[in-house]
């Protein structure tokens, strides 16, 4: 049996696997690991930033078992990849300028996930680069898999609140239960329910993506049934947490609060999750398409692959120091380039420039301020007419390379420990003759309601649009353009009539110049 064993694993070349026929894998592996130990090292700060989101947030945890799984997939193919012969592709080295200069836009405006998902895509096409497409085909599913380490989803959080609390309130409804529905709080005759950040459903949506774009891979070969599967894996969640919160809700109105709240309000959000996503994996396995993903068989390839040299070692070192030249290009650049930040000179001004009737009042602002985080300076102050009051805040940020955010998921326009939304959207005004659509959000406290108007300024121009805030926050430092920038909200108080509100901020915009008092902050950084 032994001498058996022993001839047969003495056949002739062309039928062993070439990675021990040429013994040649080694070179373009252990060179595409150095290419690779290169370009994480550039991008340190930025796969940092993604691991620290997994460690402080337990939505994003299951990110800690991407890397490991996307690793032992690939593994899993290194027969397939050998018999393949990987041939590194100079051509598709170069289009890793196209995410490398995606990258550099996100550190110029301090766009975290752009950033983040721009150096997994390096990671992804420098792969494929040294690989080759033939190869890179092979490995396409744990590689696109890494794009899960990715940490987003926090700006759907207001949204799938939103969206949440208005399913539960027509479910409700329907049921016969009396609701009324004030922002994200919903009141029925046993009490008060609050959609909060953690009820919007973010952790159940991540969660059943990263698990249906696994199933679907596994499942099924034809791209229709995965796109489908991934859509589906998208809606259910959505609405399974609509039924959610409207099911805890009723529990709790049905036994006098006995029941939904407390620990068990999160121990049945986890069982009903569970049980929702197994019945729809069980469903979609009962569709499967038989020889997915199967590792194909030696003779498949065929002699034409078999009899594929692989590359020479003088190519192979041609490739790695072309692609990985080209993917830490931009990086390097942008770092000798920018450069530490001179200080700006910043100066908190006395007052805006406001016309008459309008003057400055001399009560103190309190009550209500909006946080964001490492401003350069804030003005605070109130103004008054014939018994009408508004509140202005400004923050003022001097320049970007600072590092610091003027648009960021940690700053708020109120204090949600003592205000709660009630309300918003959009509303038109005239902001130093430009019409605008500002952004309105209308909340609440024990004492008081307020509603606020608020966009930003940046590079001399007002907008409300967070991204276009940010395009122009890069283009201001690609082009050597004015880099100050602000967050602008005007606040007035009001008892029942939102409307007088409203019209006193109107007014009071009217009889402000923006551009003047906002110069008054500071100037350019020194160059």
């Amino acid at each position: 049996m032994s001498m058996q064993t022993t001839e047969t694993a003495s056949a002739t070349p062309t039928q062993m696997p070439r990675l021990a026929r040429t013994g040649l894998w080694s070179w373009p592996l252990g060179l595409l690991l150095v290419a690779l130990a290169v370009v994480v090292a550039t991008y340190w700060e930025t796969f940092v930033s993604m691991a620290s989101t997994w460690n402080r947030s337990s939505t994003y945890s299951h990110c800690f078992l991407v890397l490991p799984a996307s690793l032992y997939l690939i593994w899993t193919r290194r027969r397939q990849t050998a018999e393949l012969a990987p041939q590194p592709d100079l051509r598709v080295a170069f289009l890793l300028l196209i995410p490398s200069f995606a990258w550099l836009l996100g550190e110029l405006a301090a766009v975290l996930p752009v950033k983040q998902f721009s150096s997994v895509a390096v990671v992804v096409v420098l792969v494929w680069a040294m690989v080759g497409t033939r190869v890179f085909r092979t490995l396409l599913f744990p590689l696109l898999l890494l794009f899960f380490l990715v940490p987003v989803g926090e700006g759907l959080v207001p949204a799938l609140q939103d969206f949440t609390a208005s399913f539960a309130v027509k479910a409700l409804e329907l049921t016969g239960v009396p609701v009324v529905l004030e922002g994200r709080i919903l009141e029925v005759p046993t009490g008060k329910w609050e959609v909060a950040e953690a009820c919007s459903g973010l952790r159940y949506l991540v969660s059943s993506v990263t698990l249906g774009f696994v199933f679907a891979w596994v499942a099924y070969r034809s791209w229709r049934r995965r796109a489908a599967l991934v859509v589906v894996s998208v809606v259910v969640p959505i609405l399974g947490n609509g039924v959610r919160a409207y099911l805890l809700v009723l529990a709790g109105h049905l036994t006098g609060n006995r029941m939904g709240t407390g620990p068990d309000h999160i121990l049945y959000g986890w069982v009903f999750f569970a049980v929702l996503m197994l019945g729809t994996f069980a469903l979609g396995w009962r569709w499967r398409e038989k020889g997915v993903d199967q590792a194909p068989s030696q003779a498949s390839f065929g002699e034409e692959t078999i009899g594929r040299r692989p590359a020479s070692l003088r190519k192979l070192v041609l490739a790695t120091a072309t692609a990985t030249a080209v993917a830490v290009a931009l990086p390097v650049w942008a770092d000798i380039w920018l450069g530490p930040a001179s200080p700006a000179f910043v100066r908190a001004p006395q007052a805006l420039v406001v016309s008459s009737p309008w003057v400055q009042g001399q009560e103190a602002f309190g009550g209500w301020k909006p946080s964001f985080a490492d401003a350069d300076t804030e003005f605070t102050q109130t103004y008054v007419r014939d018994g009408q009051r508004v509140q202005v805040y400004i923050a003022y940020y001097a320049d970007v390379q600072s590092g610091r955010k003027l648009i960021s998921s940690t700053n708020t326009l109120f204090d949600r420990a003592r205000w709660h939304r009630v309300g918003g959207g959009r509303a038109s005004a005239n902001v130093s003759g430009q019409l605008l659509e500002v952004e309105e959000t209308r909340i609440q406290s024990a004492e008081a309601n307020r509603v606020l108007w608020s966009w930003y300024w940046v590079g001399d121009r007002f907008t409300t649009s967070p991204y276009l805030a940010k395009l122009r926050l890069a283009w201001s430092q690609l082009s050597g353009g004015l880099q100050a920038s602000a967050a602008i909200v005007i606040s007035a108080e009001y008892v029942a009539n939102q409307g007088e509100a409203t019209e006193a901020i109107r007014d009071f915009l009217l009889h402000i110049s923006w551009q003047q008092s906002l110069r008054q902050f500071g100037s350019e950084p020194a160059k």
